[in-house]
């Protein structure tokens, strides 16, 4: 039977859990509750209701990616609840405290103490980047199912016993296709499945043993690989070779450097343009946010060794590789402070903070630890946790509404009390204007017309010509006499 301490530190653990999970929805409400639909939201949702679940919708392109299961829960979402934004809030909180907790189970898997793990879950729960994407429903959309399925891919990889072993490869190959589905940089996560499978099984051996335990993880993920694989072939044939202007060399170079130095490690710590500056000078305050970076490079060297090497080229790998697709695809029309955004960062800095736990909760044997386990390591890493997360809650405060969110609910709101109003009346047409550009910005035309925006409500009066409409709709939603 197992012993007391056991079951104390599983209720530890429980305990744990529970109160990130807690502590996380409590987060998200305060900084996002307001929230609602907006621009690239209502888009999707007229994208459906013109071609239906058809083939040629979930195919539609996104940005240069094929994300079919991004365009099936877009339409399912508005088929089951139309414009009502409480579910989206919901699996928006399901979706990110789903990935927290498997962060901190993945954590206590593999040995890592409950200091370590409380020091990292809270600069996941407080960080920015999540938040930026939380706001915005197609962006959450974007990021989050697929950040959910691979961490989820991993929890299945690593094992019950925190060993890299076969049994969870199918079903990490499952999670992994799922995220592809959901957002194309999903493709790049296989590094980081590999550099952390690699370093738990090397650790504690020989540089000799490195090749072995290498092919070891390769044929672990082989159906990762072949899901991989499979999926870009499918990308090919069905989009064909990559078209559409590509921005110039160096403009992909300096987003992957804003994305490294300024949309992940310094926002992270709430500073940098999202957050802080010190000294009031933007350089300075990524020289320090660099240099802090190095100092904890640099412990991770200390404790795990040379085996360290493994989580860090590989992270790097995959942040430039994520984020030069990102530049590629998106600078054409954001240009390189795209690599800035703190929505396209949230993987960069949830992989960060989980190999940070997987470094420092290394173990050589069973009988010698060295992680933030001793008392002053452990407070002190936990003093600073609590200072960081300060911070990013007082920060958080200056990562803006990407649009008027009081204004576009009050635009929504009124525009369905005069459709009320309407019913029964006669002769009844709506003149076909474009919508305010605070609900549907002018550059996604036609779908700013009302003739397609009103098929949001179902049941509305017909939209016609202007010079056949008796009504028009107001610029705050309501419905007037011409």
């Amino acid at each position: 039977m197992p012993s007391d301490d056991a079951h104390a530190q599983r209720r530890l653990g429980v305990f744990l859990l529970f109160s990130a999970a807690v502590l996380q929805v409590v987060i998200i409400y305060l900084r996002t509750g307001h929230s609602y639909y907006f621009a690239d939201d209502f888009l999707n949702f007229e994208l459906f209701r013109e071609a239906g679940f058809s083939k040629s919708y979930l195919l539609r392109d996104v940005f240069g990616q094929l994300i079919p299961g991004y365009r099936a829960v877009q339409a399912l979402m508005f088929k089951a609840f139309g414009l009502n934004y409480f579910p989206a809030l919901a699996i928006i909180s399901a979706l990110t405290v789903g990935s927290l907790l498997l962060i901190i189970s993945i954590g206590l898997r593999i040995g890592a103490s409950f200091p370590l793990v409380t020091a990292i879950s809270l600069p996941l729960i407080f960080q920015l980047q999540m938040t930026d994407a939380q706001l915005w429903w197609s962006a959450s959309l974007v990021s989050l199912p697929g950040l959910f399925a691979v961490v989820l891919g991993l929890w299945f990889l690593i094992g019950r016993d925190g060993r890299p072993g076969d049994d969870g490869a199918r079903a990490a190959a499952v999670c992994f296709g799922a995220g592809l589905m959901m957002f194309s940089k999903v493709m790049f996560s296989g590094v980081i499945y590999f550099g952390i499978l690699l370093f738990l099984r090397q650790r504690g051996h020989p540089v000799s043993a490195l090749f072995r335990n290498a092919v070891a993880t390769v044929r672990q993920l082989r159906f990762v690989i072949l899901v991989a694989i499979g999926w870009s072939l499918v990308f090919y044939l069905v989009t064909g070779a990559p078209s559409g202007p590509k921005p110039p060399f160096g403009v992909v170079t300096e987003a992957i450097w804003k994305s490294i130095s300024d949309g992940t490690l310094a926002a992270i710590l709430g500073l940098g343009s999202h957050g802080a500056l010190l000294l009031g000078n933007y350089q300075f305050t990524i020289a320090v946010s660099l240099i802090v970076f190095a100092a904890v490079v640099i412990a991770t060297f200390r404790v795990a060794g040379a085996c360290a090497a493994i989580l860090w080229g590989c992270y790097g790998l995959y942040v430039v590789a994520a984020m030069g697709t990102i530049a590629i695809t998106r600078a054409p029309h954001f240009g390189s402070d795209v690599g800035r955004s703190l929505r396209y960062n949230i993987e960069n800095t949830t992989f960060l903070l989980l190999i940070l736990l997987v470094a420092f909760a290394f173990r050589s044997s069973p009988d010698e630890v060295r992680s933030l386990g001793s008392r002053r390591a452990a407070i002190v890493g936990l003093v600073l946790a609590v200072l960081v997360s300060v911070n990013l809650q007082f920060q958080s405060r200056k990562v803006p509404d990407h649009w008027d969110v009081a204004a576009v609910r009050s635009y929504v709101d009124a525009l369905s009390r005069s459709l009320a109003e309407m019913r029964g009346k006669e002769n009844v047409a709506i003149s076909d204007e474009p919508a305010p550009d605070h609900v549907v910005p002018g550059w996604m035309a036609p779908y700013n017309q009302y003739r397609l925006f009103m098929t949001l409500f179902p049941g509305s009066p017909p939209v016609v010509a202007a010079d056949r409409a008796t009504y028009r709709i107001t610029q705050d939603g309501k419905i007037v006499p011409r």
